[in-house]
C-alpha cells in the first residue's frame, strides 16, 4: 500500500468517528426537545445535546470523507485542510470556553458564593481527544497543498 492509501484510510476513520458523534449529539438534542433528557457521559467522553455542535462536527466528518473519492489531489487536500482547520478552531473554542468557565467559578468563590464545574463536560469532547490526529492530518494536507501553490 502506498502512503496515499494509508492517508485515505485515516481520513475515512477520522470522518466516521466525527459523523457518529455528530449523530449522537443531534439525537440527544432531539430527545431533549421532548423532555427525555439524556446526559451522555461515557467515562471521560461527553456528548453534549447541542444541535449546533452536532452540525459542526458533522461538517468535519463529511469534509473528511468525501474527498477520498476525488482523484484531484488539490480538491482532496483542500477539503481535508478545511476539515482539520475547523476541528482545530473547535478545540481552541472549547479551551477558551473552559477557561472562562473556570475563571467564572473562581470569581464566584472569591465573592463567597459557590460554583460548580465538571471538567468532563468542558474538555471531554471528541474533538479534544482527536486533536493529535487532527494535527497530523492538518500537517499532511498543508504539506501537500504547498506543492500546488504558486
Amino acid at each position: 500500500m502506498s502512503k496515499t492509501s494509508y492517508i485515505k484510510y485515516l481520513q475515512l476513520i477520522y470522518g466516521i468517528i466525527f459523523i457518529i458523534f455528530s449523530f449522537a449529539s443531534i439525537v440527544t438534542w432531539f430527545l431533549d426537545l421532548f423532555g427525555l433528557s439524556i446526559n451522555l457521559i461515557y467515562g471521560y467522553l461527553y456528548i453534549p445535546p447541542n444541535v449546533g455542535y452536532g452540525l459542526a462536527i458533522l461538517s468535519i466528518g463529511v469534509l473528511s470523507i468525501f474527498p477520498i473519492r476525488y482523484e484531484d489531489p488539490i480538491k482532496s487536500n483542500s477539503a481535508l485542510f478545511t476539515a482539520t482547520i475547523l476541528a482545530t478552531i473547535l478545540v481552541i473554542l472549547e479551551i477558551i470556553t473552559a477557561a472562562a468557565h473556570y475563571i467564572d467559578v473562581g470569581i464566584l468563590y472569591l465573592s463567597g458564593e459557590t460554583g460548580s464545574f465538571n471538567i468532563i463536560e468542558d474538555l471531554g469532547r471528541i474533538e479534544i481527544y482527536m486533536f493529535p490526529y487532527t494535527l497530523f492530518l492538518l500537517i499532511y494536507s498543508l504539506n501537500h497543498l504547498k506543492r500546488y501553490t504558486i
